[in-house]
Protein backbone atom coordinates (compact mmCIF):
# COMPACT_ATOMS: atom_id res chain seq x y z
CA UNK A 1 0.00 0.00 0.00
CA UNK A 2 2.91 2.61 0.79
CA UNK A 3 4.15 2.06 -2.94
CA UNK A 4 0.71 2.67 -4.20
CA UNK A 5 0.71 5.46 -1.84
CA UNK A 6 3.87 6.74 -3.60
CA UNK A 7 2.76 6.67 -7.22
CA UNK A 8 -0.12 8.29 -6.38
CA UNK A 9 1.83 11.13 -5.05
CA UNK A 10 4.06 11.15 -8.09
CA UNK A 11 1.23 10.97 -11.09
CA UNK A 12 -0.67 13.78 -8.83
CA UNK A 13 2.40 15.66 -9.90
CA UNK A 14 2.79 14.71 -13.14
CA UNK A 15 -0.90 15.97 -13.81
CA UNK A 16 -0.19 19.30 -11.46
CA UNK A 17 2.66 19.70 -13.74
CA UNK A 18 1.04 19.56 -17.03
CA UNK A 19 -1.14 21.80 -15.80
CA UNK A 20 0.80 24.47 -15.56
CA UNK A 21 3.02 23.94 -18.76
CA UNK A 22 -0.38 24.31 -20.63
CA UNK A 23 -1.79 27.42 -18.20
CA UNK A 24 1.88 29.15 -18.55
CA UNK A 25 1.07 28.30 -22.95
CA UNK A 26 -1.84 30.99 -22.68
CA UNK A 27 -1.25 34.22 -24.50
CA UNK A 28 -0.54 36.97 -22.96
CA UNK A 29 -2.51 40.12 -23.15
CA UNK A 30 -0.51 43.46 -23.89
CA UNK A 31 -1.50 46.99 -24.03
CA UNK A 32 -2.06 48.41 -27.47
CA UNK A 33 0.54 51.49 -27.38
CA UNK A 34 1.69 53.87 -30.29
CA UNK A 35 5.40 53.03 -31.54
CA UNK A 36 7.39 54.43 -34.38
CA UNK A 37 7.62 51.79 -37.25
CA UNK A 38 9.69 53.42 -40.56
CA UNK A 39 11.68 55.99 -40.14
CA UNK A 40 14.74 58.10 -41.37
CA UNK A 41 16.61 60.65 -38.68
CA UNK A 42 19.22 62.18 -41.07
CA UNK A 43 19.60 64.95 -43.15
CA UNK A 44 21.93 67.34 -44.46
CA UNK A 45 19.90 70.64 -46.00
CA UNK A 46 16.66 71.04 -46.94
CA UNK A 47 14.15 70.89 -50.01
CA UNK A 48 12.00 73.49 -50.32
CA UNK A 49 8.08 73.13 -51.13
CA UNK A 50 6.84 75.82 -53.79
CA UNK A 51 3.33 77.23 -52.62
CA UNK A 52 1.64 76.49 -56.07
CA UNK A 53 -1.31 74.29 -54.65
CA UNK A 54 0.64 71.27 -56.41
CA UNK A 55 2.14 67.69 -55.36
CA UNK A 56 5.90 68.23 -55.91
CA UNK A 57 7.99 65.97 -53.90
CA UNK A 58 7.73 63.19 -50.97
CA UNK A 59 8.93 60.05 -49.96
CA UNK A 60 8.38 56.11 -50.48
CA UNK A 61 8.63 53.63 -47.89
CA UNK A 62 8.05 50.03 -47.14
CA UNK A 63 6.63 49.08 -43.77
CA UNK A 64 7.91 46.01 -42.02
CA UNK A 65 5.26 45.64 -39.88
CA UNK A 66 1.57 46.05 -41.23
CA UNK A 67 0.22 48.31 -38.61
CA UNK A 68 -2.04 51.56 -38.73
CA UNK A 69 -0.71 54.67 -39.78
CA UNK A 70 -1.64 57.53 -36.87
CA UNK A 71 0.75 60.26 -37.75
CA UNK A 72 4.04 61.56 -40.05
CA UNK A 73 6.99 63.54 -37.81
CA UNK A 74 8.83 65.61 -40.09
CA UNK A 75 11.75 68.15 -39.59
CA UNK A 76 11.02 71.91 -41.03
CA UNK A 77 10.95 75.62 -41.19
CA UNK A 78 9.29 78.36 -42.73
CA UNK A 79 12.39 79.90 -44.63
CA UNK A 80 11.04 83.54 -44.62
CA UNK A 81 9.85 84.99 -42.19
CA UNK A 82 6.25 86.00 -41.27
CA UNK A 83 3.09 84.78 -43.90
CA UNK A 84 2.34 81.26 -43.11
CA UNK A 85 -1.52 81.68 -43.89
CA UNK A 86 -2.04 78.39 -46.15
CA UNK A 87 -1.59 75.14 -45.42
CA UNK A 88 0.44 72.48 -45.65
CA UNK A 89 -0.72 68.81 -47.00
CA UNK A 90 0.26 65.31 -46.69
CA UNK A 91 -1.01 62.80 -48.14
CA UNK A 92 -0.51 58.88 -48.50
CA UNK A 93 -0.49 56.81 -52.04
CA UNK A 94 0.25 53.37 -53.24
CA UNK A 95 3.20 52.83 -55.52
CA UNK A 96 4.02 51.05 -58.65
CA UNK A 97 7.66 50.78 -59.44
CA UNK A 98 8.80 52.40 -56.33
CA UNK A 99 6.87 55.70 -57.73
CA UNK A 100 3.44 57.37 -56.62
CA UNK A 101 0.35 56.10 -58.42
CA UNK A 102 -3.51 56.30 -57.84
CA UNK A 103 -5.77 58.36 -55.55
CA UNK A 104 -5.03 59.50 -52.07
CA UNK A 105 -5.54 56.86 -49.29
CA UNK A 106 -5.36 59.30 -46.96
CA UNK A 107 -4.90 63.22 -46.40
CA UNK A 108 -4.02 65.70 -43.98
CA UNK A 109 -3.57 69.52 -44.23
CA UNK A 110 -2.81 71.51 -40.92
CA UNK A 111 -1.66 75.29 -40.98
CA UNK A 112 1.39 76.87 -42.54
CA UNK A 113 1.77 78.74 -39.31
CA UNK A 114 2.60 75.19 -37.34
CA UNK A 115 6.22 75.46 -38.70
CA UNK A 116 8.89 77.53 -36.73
CA UNK A 117 9.33 80.93 -38.59
CA UNK A 118 13.42 80.73 -38.96
CA UNK A 119 16.15 80.60 -41.29
CA UNK A 120 18.75 78.65 -39.23
CA UNK A 121 16.72 76.67 -36.94
CA UNK A 122 14.59 73.69 -37.67
CA UNK A 123 11.96 71.81 -35.36
CA UNK A 124 9.91 68.49 -35.57
CA UNK A 125 6.37 68.51 -36.51
CA UNK A 126 3.83 65.98 -35.91
CA UNK A 127 1.08 65.31 -38.66
CA UNK A 128 -2.14 63.40 -37.25
CA UNK A 129 -4.40 61.99 -39.22
CA UNK A 130 -8.06 61.74 -38.46
CA UNK A 131 -8.54 58.45 -39.94
CA UNK A 132 -6.22 55.74 -39.76
CA UNK A 133 -5.93 53.14 -43.18
CA UNK A 134 -3.81 49.97 -42.25
CA UNK A 135 -0.48 49.80 -44.18
CA UNK A 136 0.71 46.20 -45.28
CA UNK A 137 4.10 44.78 -44.52
CA UNK A 138 6.46 44.48 -47.90
CA UNK A 139 3.96 46.73 -49.18
CA UNK A 140 5.40 50.21 -50.53
CA UNK A 141 3.53 53.41 -50.29
CA UNK A 142 4.13 57.05 -50.72
CA UNK A 143 4.27 60.28 -48.62
CA UNK A 144 3.49 63.47 -50.94
CA UNK A 145 3.73 67.23 -49.59
CA UNK A 146 2.41 70.50 -50.94
CA UNK A 147 1.56 73.74 -49.87
CA UNK A 148 -1.23 75.95 -50.92
CA UNK A 149 -0.95 79.47 -52.38
CA UNK A 150 0.12 81.79 -50.80
CA UNK A 151 3.58 84.47 -51.60
CA UNK A 152 4.89 83.83 -47.32
CA UNK A 153 4.30 80.11 -47.41
CA UNK A 154 7.65 78.67 -48.49
CA UNK A 155 8.47 75.74 -46.41
CA UNK A 156 11.55 74.01 -46.27
CA UNK A 157 11.54 70.20 -44.38
CA UNK A 158 14.78 68.42 -43.99
CA UNK A 159 16.89 65.76 -46.42
CA UNK A 160 19.46 63.75 -46.71
CA UNK A 161 20.82 64.71 -50.25
CA UNK A 162 23.19 62.03 -50.40
CA UNK A 163 24.37 58.39 -49.01
CA UNK A 164 20.08 57.39 -48.95
CA UNK A 165 20.56 56.02 -45.45
CA UNK A 166 16.91 54.98 -45.47
CA UNK A 167 16.60 51.48 -47.77
CA UNK A 168 13.51 51.07 -47.93
CA UNK A 169 12.37 53.91 -49.90
CA UNK A 170 13.57 57.27 -51.22
CA UNK A 171 12.92 60.86 -52.35
CA UNK A 172 10.97 61.38 -55.60
CA UNK A 173 9.77 64.51 -57.51
CA UNK A 174 7.92 65.42 -60.23
CA UNK A 175 7.96 68.52 -62.55
CA UNK A 176 4.73 68.14 -63.85
CA UNK A 177 2.59 64.64 -64.69
CA UNK A 178 5.91 62.32 -64.17
CA UNK A 179 7.06 61.13 -60.86
CA UNK A 180 10.79 60.50 -60.58
CA UNK A 181 13.61 58.90 -58.47
CA UNK A 182 16.20 60.58 -56.10
CA UNK A 183 17.81 57.04 -54.91
CA UNK A 184 20.68 58.58 -53.09
CA UNK A 185 18.28 60.56 -51.48
CA UNK A 186 15.84 60.55 -48.50
CA UNK A 187 12.94 62.98 -46.07
CA UNK A 188 13.76 62.94 -42.57
CA UNK A 189 10.93 61.49 -41.26
CA UNK A 190 8.90 59.30 -38.86
CA UNK A 191 5.71 57.50 -39.23
CA UNK A 192 3.58 55.97 -36.28
CA UNK A 193 0.85 54.14 -35.57
CA UNK A 194 0.05 51.13 -33.72
CA UNK A 195 0.43 47.27 -34.84
CA UNK A 196 -2.70 45.33 -36.34
CA UNK A 197 -4.46 42.75 -33.66
CA UNK A 198 -4.35 39.34 -35.22
CA UNK A 199 -7.91 37.57 -36.00
CA UNK A 200 -9.05 35.49 -33.25
CA UNK A 201 -8.42 31.70 -34.60
CA UNK A 202 -10.08 29.10 -33.25
CA UNK A 203 -6.71 28.06 -31.08
CA UNK A 204 -8.06 31.82 -29.31
CA UNK A 205 -10.87 29.87 -28.69
CA UNK A 206 -9.83 26.54 -27.27
CA UNK A 207 -6.60 27.52 -25.52
CA UNK A 208 -8.37 28.76 -22.39
CA UNK A 209 -9.37 25.32 -21.95
CA UNK A 210 -5.67 23.84 -22.27
CA UNK A 211 -5.50 23.24 -18.27
CA UNK A 212 -8.54 21.46 -17.93
CA UNK A 213 -7.06 19.13 -20.41
CA UNK A 214 -3.87 19.05 -19.40
CA UNK A 215 -5.80 18.29 -15.97
CA UNK A 216 -7.69 15.03 -17.42
CA UNK A 217 -4.88 14.20 -19.03
CA UNK A 218 -3.19 13.94 -15.44
CA UNK A 219 -5.84 12.15 -13.72
CA UNK A 220 -6.27 9.81 -16.64
CA UNK A 221 -2.75 8.86 -16.59
CA UNK A 222 -3.03 8.47 -13.05
CA UNK A 223 -5.58 6.16 -13.24
CA UNK A 224 -4.20 4.03 -15.89
CA UNK A 225 -0.58 3.74 -13.89
CA UNK A 226 -2.41 2.58 -10.54
CA UNK A 227 -4.08 -0.02 -12.49
CA UNK A 228 -0.83 -0.91 -14.54
CA UNK A 229 1.07 -1.18 -10.86
CA UNK A 230 -2.11 -3.33 -9.39
CA UNK A 231 -2.12 -5.73 -12.16
CA UNK A 232 1.65 -6.19 -12.49
CA UNK A 233 1.59 -6.89 -8.67
CA UNK A 234 -1.00 -9.02 -8.57
CA UNK A 235 -2.79 -6.88 -5.88
CA UNK A 236 -6.66 -6.65 -5.67
CA UNK A 237 -8.44 -4.22 -7.77
CA UNK A 238 -10.66 -2.06 -5.86
CA UNK A 239 -12.45 -0.84 -9.72
CA UNK A 240 -14.30 -3.26 -11.55
CA UNK A 241 -12.50 -4.72 -14.99
CA UNK A 242 -14.07 -1.99 -17.27
CA UNK A 243 -12.75 0.51 -15.60
CA UNK A 244 -9.31 -0.36 -17.06
CA UNK A 245 -10.87 1.48 -20.08
CA UNK A 246 -12.05 5.07 -18.65
CA UNK A 247 -8.60 6.15 -18.97
CA UNK A 248 -7.74 5.04 -22.30
CA UNK A 249 -11.14 6.95 -23.34
CA UNK A 250 -9.61 9.65 -21.34
CA UNK A 251 -6.21 9.53 -23.12
CA UNK A 252 -7.79 9.37 -26.48
CA UNK A 253 -10.40 12.65 -25.94
CA UNK A 254 -7.54 14.71 -25.23
CA UNK A 255 -5.23 13.63 -27.67
CA UNK A 256 -8.17 14.84 -30.45
CA UNK A 257 -9.33 17.86 -28.45
CA UNK A 258 -5.15 18.36 -29.13
CA UNK A 259 -5.60 17.48 -32.70
CA UNK A 260 -7.90 19.71 -33.31
CA UNK A 261 -5.87 22.25 -31.72
CA UNK A 262 -3.41 22.20 -33.86
CA UNK A 263 -5.35 21.84 -36.98
CA UNK A 264 -7.11 25.16 -36.49
CA UNK A 265 -4.42 27.12 -35.76
CA UNK A 266 -2.06 26.50 -33.26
Amino acid sequence: MRKISKSVLTASFGALLISLIMLTSMPQVIAQTEERFEHNNQYSGGEYIPPNGVFTFGQTFTPQITHELTKIVLIGRRDIVGGGTGDFIVSIRTTENELPVGDDLISKSVPVSIFLSSEDEWEEVEIIFNTQITLESATQYAMLFKVTEGEDNFLEVGVAAYGNPYLQGMLVQTSGEVWFKQVQQDIWFEEWGYQVARAPTMRDTLIPFLPILGLALGIAFTVLFLTVIAYVSNRHLTLPYEMIFVPLFCVIAVGVSLIIIVIFGL
